[in-house]
């Protein structure tokens, strides 16, 4: 008699790389018991669409609720980013923060530094996130990809951090690349990019068109044709160049997680699923 809800969170890349038979039986089951769910959550309106229809779902029947970022230790107003950016001699720094791996497009990155850097400009990426064994050859292709493109020494892998060291990344650089090839069903750290006062040039697909904004009051960054190196190049070029937009993108960013991505809106909006679905 209990109330039954469901978080979905990404789930659809894990079932997508099954191999056959078991990825048609998976998604088979998924369907065959999503009946047995009284109301579904989602953490953006893309991710609630898509898996609608891979449920075979009515949309209703599934709530969005932002994730929230706690800002503890985050600053306590949105900093200087042209002054950031004087302190270090004007080089353009580039932050990423997501798992090693080939679907958050970190090989992308490398690529568009590596077409920055042979422009004549003076720009840098640090990265950091998780790595596991099977993923250690991937990471050894971007710094490979940054090499031959000159751009060895501007090219930083700091590997898994703990949330000090997250913290400090995204203080000390201009914005968050985020270049995902399959479409981000979560997109946290452009959350916690905004939450830091951060612009973000992200792909044009997943969850970010719906964080990063269209035009108008609520854009905090740049979007990017998903797995073209030459357009995530000539979006961070822009930015790059007009420091006085980047910093507009980084103060609406920072407005709005305050405003939507708490940690008290996240829990008071899975509250008011859980009372809906309540005996």
């Amino acid at each position: 008699g209990a109330g039954i809800a469901c978080t979905l969170s990404g789930e659809d890349l894990f079932v997508g790389q099954l191999a056959e038979p078991h990825r048609t039986r998976a998604r088979s089951l998924l369907v065959e018991n999503a009946c047995a769910i009284d109301r579904f959550v989602a953490l953006n309106r893309f991710y609630a669409d898509f898996m609608a229809s891979a449920l075979a779902v009515q949309p209703e029947r599934i709530a969005v609720v932002p994730h929230g970022v706690d800002p503890t230790g985050y600053p306590e107003t949105a900093p200087d980013l042209a002054a950031r950016r004087r302190a270090r001699g004007k080089r353009f720094s580039i932050g990423f923060l997501a798992r090693g791996c080939r679907e958050k497009g970190l090989h992308l990155l490398a690529r568009a530094l590596g077409l920055l850097v042979a422009e004549g400009r003076d720009a840098e990426v640090v990265a950091a996130g998780a790595t596991i064994d099977a993923e250690r050859p991937f990471i050894e292709e971007c710094h490979r990809i940054a090499r031959e493109s000159g751009a060895a020494d501007r090219f930083r892998w700091l590997g898994q951090l703990d949330r000090g060291g997250k913290l400090a990344l995204l203080q000390s650089v201009d914005c968050l690349a985020l270049p995902a090839v399959h479409p981000e069903a979560k997109g946290i750290p452009a959350i916690e990019a905004f939450t830091a006062g951060l612009p973000v040039v992200a792909a044009d697909s997943g969850a970010f068109p719906e964080y990063v904004g269209g035009p108008g009051e609520r854009v905090t960054g740049l979007l990017h044709r998903t797995g073209d190196a030459t357009d995530l190049a000539r979006r961070l070029a822009e930015l790059q160049d007009d420091v006085d937009r980047a910093a507009e993108f980084g103060r609406r960013g920072f407005a709005i997680s305050r405003d939507r991505y708490t940690p008290e809106r996240m829990a008071a909006g899975h509250e008011a699923v859980y009372e809906s679905i309540a005996p």
